[in-house]
């Protein structure tokens, strides 16, 4: 296979030392290869006439990760974002979720169906929190396993078992009851027997003075047991983890483009979790049949406890907030700009609770079975202030209404009748230089400058136009727009007032995941403070 950059083929992209050809994403390449090789997504435009071998017009769009090609391994990164970049976003949204008062963390919910685990959506749910768990949260899943299998709730099972005397291992009131009330147990002493000399055989005497003894007799013992309702539970959870691993590495083996990092991350995974499964202690537990939902020692013993919790996460994976549909996106097709969208979100509802304090509710539209987002996610803070993703905006909805069209912000932040509107825009390397810098033209700065200018990353001022659209078109009952923002991972901030003094106007912040984020919190206190 060779790859060569535009339309040309003057200009061969070659492997690097570790043997990785590095793309640009939004650039168009021209592949040359035996056959059509597994493209992700829709990054082929068209294919080429080529001499016998097949030939195609390629741009990676927004995609961000590791590819195997016709045996060659890509890389394809921006200046904004690779492929590490993007894990770790992953990560963070998945940590910051984990801390919000969401459904996840609800006490209440029933054990997977395991014929319902071949659901793609509830898989790839599933296999980010895994991700996540097994070697980001603290204690790690792994963490919480060794604890639970260095020591194993023991239980301990009374029985009764039938010895004869001199093997009892303690003789209480109880055993002597049972012997005075049994005589059939009770066997003939000859005269010059040595236990007719004992207290017991002076006292198992008929009217003629024959002395008898028990042959045997009936002892209550205590036994400890790790077959119990916890450690059954325990080994169905690491099994059901385990499983969705495997099932999920199979679903992504069989989709053609996928990112190698995320099957070499999944691989790892299974492995864990297969070692965990063979832990010493479970050969000797049973399978779960009743799940033991009022444990105390689920919900309170070390270890355990957290095993709970994982539990809880993977049965509710489907109410995770993230769409079924986007999270497709964001692991098939690396979608930088769609999981730049969420991670604003999250970010931002970080920032808040530092200014506001954690937030007392979290609530995603949707079924038990899918989070469908139609109304996005909502957060509450102290105070009634409002944090919502996706939130539409129609004509028909009196309290979130565009007077036009239908519209959908990305972020809306409702502070008493005022809205602040954000949107994320990840313009990876397609950078629009202000035209307007200090009163001069850009046509009026030197070439050296104009590239320094343009080196530091500005907002489009396609997307300040659309900000101005947003605080014309949206509004409702008691509630009117103050602000619209662009998020962008650039290093410019802006702030377009309406009236001088105002926190009114439109303008853009730069957020990048790997930089500075305090231009945020400005814009998040100065909201306050209006």
């Amino acid at each position: 296979m060779r790859i060569f950059a535009g339309k040309s083929s003057d200009q061969e992209r070659l492997p690097t030392g570790d043997g990785r050809i590095v793309l640009d994403c939004w650039s168009e390449y021209v592949i040359e290869a035996d056959s059509r090789p597994p493209l992700p997504g829709d990054c082929l435009r068209r294919e080429l006439p080529g001499d016998g071998r097949w030939r195609g017009l390629v741009n990676f769009g927004d995609y961000i990760g590791l590819l195997w090609l016709d045996g060659q391994l890509l890389e394809v990164h921006s200046a904004k974002l690779d492929s590490e970049g993007f894990d770790l976003l992953l990560r963070q949204i998945t940590d910051r979720v984990s801390n919000l008062p969401f459904d996840i963390n609800s006490p209440s919910f029933v054990p997977f169906a395991r014929e319902e685990l071949n659901e793609r959506d509830r898989l790839y749910h599933a296999l980010m929190y895994l991700r996540w768990a097994m070697w980001f949260s603290r204690p790690s899943l792994e963490e919480s396993w060794a604890q639970v299998a260095a020591d194993p709730h023991r239980t301990l099972i009374r029985e009764e078992r039938h010895v004869r005397p001199w093997d009892a291992r303690g003789v209480t009131p109880r055993t002597l009851e049972r012997i005075a009330s049994h005589p059939e147990m009770w066997v003939r002493l000859p005269g010059d027997s040595p236990l007719a000399s004992t207290a017991l055989g002076a006292q198992l005497t008929d009217s003629r003075g024959r002395s008898y003894f028990p042959s045997e007799i009936i002892e209550a013992t205590a036994e400890t047991c790790i077959d119990n309702p916890e450690n059954r539970f325990a080994k169905y959870f690491i099994g059901l983890a385990r499983e969705l691993a495997e099932r999920a590495h199979r679903v992504l083996l069989a989709t053609g483009g996928i990112d190698q990092g995320l099957l070499t991350d999944t691989e790892k995974l299974t492995g864990e979790l297969r070692a965990m499964e063979g832990a010493d202690f479970l050969r000797d537990v049973g399978q779960m049949q009743r799940f033991p939902a009022h444990s105390q020692v689920l919900q309170k013993r070390a270890g355990y406890r957290e095993l709970l919790l994982h539990h809880q996460a993977l049965v509710l994976a489907s109410r995770y907030p993230i769409a079924a549909d986007d999270l497709r996106r964001i692991l098939e097709t690396k979608s930088a700009s769609l999981l730049y969208e969420y991670w604003c979100f999250f970010e931002m509802a970080e920032q808040l609770a530092a200014l506001l304090g954690r937030p007392t509710e979290a609530l995603v539209s949707g079924d038990e079975l899918h989070a469908f987002l139609a109304e996005g996610i909502k957060l509450v803070f102290p105070g009634g202030i409002e944090l919502h993703y996706n939130r539409s905006f129609s004509r028909a909805n009196s309290t979130w209404q565009s007077y036009s069209v239908p519209l959908r912000p990305d972020i809306v932040l409702k502070v008493g009748d005022r809205l602040h509107l954000f949107d994320a825009k990840f313009r990876v390397d397609r950078w629009d230089v202000s035209t307007e810098l200090n009163g001069a033209e850009l046509d009026e700065i030197e070439e050296d400058d104009r590239a320094a200018v343009a080196s530091k990353g500005w907002w489009k001022n396609a997307d300040i136009h659309k900000m101005h659209a947003y605080k014309d078109a949206l509004g409702g009952e008691g509630a009117r727009v103050a602000t619209v923002w662009v998020l962008y991972p650039g290093t410019e901030e802006k702030f377009y007032e309406s009236a001088p003094g105002s926190m009114e106007g439109v303008g853009a912040i730069p957020l990048a995941p790997a930089g500075d984020r305090s231009a945020l919190g400005g814009v998040l206190a100065r909201t306050f403070e209006a």
